[in-house]
């Protein structure tokens, strides 16, 4: 599953109360900092989140969640400087799986798109079966051409099938689920 926390410090009891029907949390917007503790960031039987926290300036940051039954491989060697962006490497019914998780600012241009490109490279590079999951603050009801460049470019699939921002005035769907394996998914 993916979560847009929009904080997790002010949510974690929400997020731990729901996070035992689910074995791998991907989470956009966790809005840590380099002063929140392991503890901080912890959830009851799950390893320790693979975190990527935004320097210098506050909300964004990424992370995923990987209950302690699986096996849970930080992937450093596809990390993009430059993207918020983290990946891991598990293994659900004896197959390696790649599961990445994404936050983009929407005041972000064409050169964070290039980024993106250069990460989903990597990525697809590995031979594996992937998913990636996050905020791409691209409205896939309207999507941009560089959101579509990529979902071609490597023949993806995008599953999230209804919005998920919705406000009083307006509703998007700017929290995507991208994957070549959309059989891997059952809801």
């Amino acid at each position: 599953i993916h979560l847009n926390a929009r904080s997790i410090p002010r949510h974690k009891t929400l997020i731990e109360a729901e996070s035992n029907k689910f074995d791998i949390i991907t989470c956009s917007e966790t809005w840590f900092t380099a002063s929140h503790t392991k503890e901080d960031a912890d959830l009851a039987y799950f390893h320790s989140p693979v975190r990527l926290d935004r320097s210098g300036q506050g909300g964004g940051g990424v992370a995923i969640y990987v209950k302690r039954h699986l096996m849970c491989k930080h992937r450093l060697d596809l990390h993009t400087p430059g993207l918020e962006a983290v990946w891991i490497e598990t293994k659900l019914n004896k197959e390696l799986l790649l599961v990445g998780s994404f936050y983009r600012q929407p005041s972000l241009g064409t050169n964070y798109w290039e980024l993106v490109q250069e990460n989903f490279r990597k990525v697809n590079n590995t031979g594996l079966k992937y998913i990636a999951l996050g905020d791409f603050n691209s409205d896939f009801n309207f999507p941009s051409k560089h959101l579509l460049d990529i979902i071609n470019t490597f023949q993806l699939h995008q599953l999230t099938n209804s919005d998920t921002r919705i406000t009083d005035t307006s509703s998007t769907r700017i929290d995507l689920v991208l994957t070549q394996t959309p059989q891997i998914v059952k809801h």
